[in-house]
């Protein structure tokens, strides 16, 4: 019995996931630079990508890379550095030194949380200075995250919400936890049906 509700869950997550990485794709124009960071959101993204895509996909990760190198116009930067093998991105001070030379139009990345006070985390702090760094490189930076995530912590924080373009969450996120962010000076984008 305890399975059931397990399930639902996921599904209810999945369609969110779906309908934000939907919403992002909308933000995305021809022949961009765009960064696409690792977590399950942005992997659909870069998977819905379409045949004709004329964009420069830069990445850390070596799932989104693979989901991309099938379409004959897009352009593929893999950042190395050291792997993490759970995740298949790499990381560390080499990864970083090389995002610092790049200038990409947007990235897309994702969060494990997004706190009460409205900073962004990340399980992995390794990660969060990758994070750092493409925010620092990108023109514009959205986060990808469904609304399960809001109002909680994790290991390390990476940014605030009002430091990124917007947060693209699903209809799920809270109106209070919304206006809140909003009140902090966060631009929060609803991805709707």
């Amino acid at each position: 019995q305890s399975r059931k509700p397990d399930a639902a869950f996921k599904g209810v997550i999945e369609q969110a996931r779906e309908k934000i990485a939907r919403k992002a794709f909308e933000l995305i124009g021809n022949e961009q630079r765009i960064f696409i960071d690792s977590g399950t959101t942005t992997a659909l993204l870069a998977e819905n990508l379409p045949m004709d895509s004329r964009n420069i996909v830069v990445t850390t990760n070596l799932k989104i890379a693979g989901q991309v190198t099938d379409r004959p116009y897009i352009s593929v930067l893999i950042i190395g550095g050291s792997l993490r093998p759970q995740t298949l991105s790499c990381y560390g001070t080499q990864t970083e030194e090389q995002i610092r030379r790049y200038r990409v139009d947007v990235a897309f990345l994702g969060a494990s949380a997004v706190g009460k006070d409205g900073y962004l985390y990340d399980g992995y702090e390794p990660e969060a200075g990758v994070k750092q760094n493409i925010i620092q490189s990108a023109m514009k930076t959205y986060v990808m995250v469904d609304s399960s995530k809001f109002d909680t912590y994790s290991l390390i924080s990476y940014s605030h919400s009002k430091s990124v373009t917007g947060l693209i969450t699903d209809s799920g996120i809270c109106p209070e936890v919304k206006r809140r962010l909003e009140e902090m000076g966060a631009n929060v984008i609803v991805a709707e049906e």
